[in-house]
């Protein structure tokens, strides 16, 4: 009885410390997170630049970037498709958004830590997000 026990509790502390890996790593930006179809993609990230490239993407795709000076630059390309983009300050406030964006490069000015939300249709090109 008390070998089944002892597996429970051990089960239970197991899945509690995966959860709380999976919110540190989430909340610290080391990952993103996706609902999205990617084909072909090349994806690099840390917790203060983001960039991708494809030959396929669709869906919605989400990361925490920590900016140094304020600005994040950004570079888009597009070869075919739409992409948009959100970002959203520890309040989750909007603080940009841009729709149906063109191959370009632009800066937004944030604070220093932002959840940026890619938003992309039967896209084809790549990204690049720094801080």
């Amino acid at each position: 009885m008390k070998t089944k026990l002892s597996m429970g509790k051990t089960a239970v502390v197991l899945a509690v410390v995966m959860i709380l890996a999976v919110i540190i790593v989430r909340f610290f930006g080391f990952a993103s997170v996706r609902s999205a179809i990617r084909v072909g993609c090349l994806e690099h990230s840390d917790s203060r630049n983001w960039s991708a490239s494809y030959f396929f993407m669709n869906g919605l795709t989400e990361k925490t970037i920590c900016s140094d000076g304020g600005v994040l630059s950004v570079a888009v390309k597009t070869d075919a498709g739409t992409i948009s983009m959100e970002v959203k300050n520890t309040d989750k406030n909007i603080i940009f958004s841009r729709t149906d964006i063109e191959t370009e490069n632009f800066q937004v000015p944030v604070p220093d830590k932002v959840m940026i939300t890619i938003k992309t249709s039967n896209h084809k090109g790549g990204f690049e997000i720094s801080g």
